[in-house]
């Protein structure tokens, strides 16, 4: 019965509040995005020099 209730409540909406709760999910999932983005590279340096330098080591064996 909720779930009836929780669909009868978005069926009621207008097209343009609709949209608004579209529009401030996809922000938000953008805005989730965006900052993965920026610490992908602060995050995986680190990394990826160890990795190089294990590597150099490895080749010099």
């Amino acid at each position: 019965m909720a779930d009836l209730a929780q669909r009868e409540k978005w069926n009621t909406l207008t097209d343009a509040a609709a949209k608004e709760v579209r529009n401030e999910k996809v922000l938000k999932i953008l805005s989730k995005i965006e900052r993965f983005d920026e610490l992908r590279p602060t995050t995986l340096q680190p990394w990826l020099e160890d990795f190089e330098n294990a590597i150099d080591m490895a080749q010099q064996c």
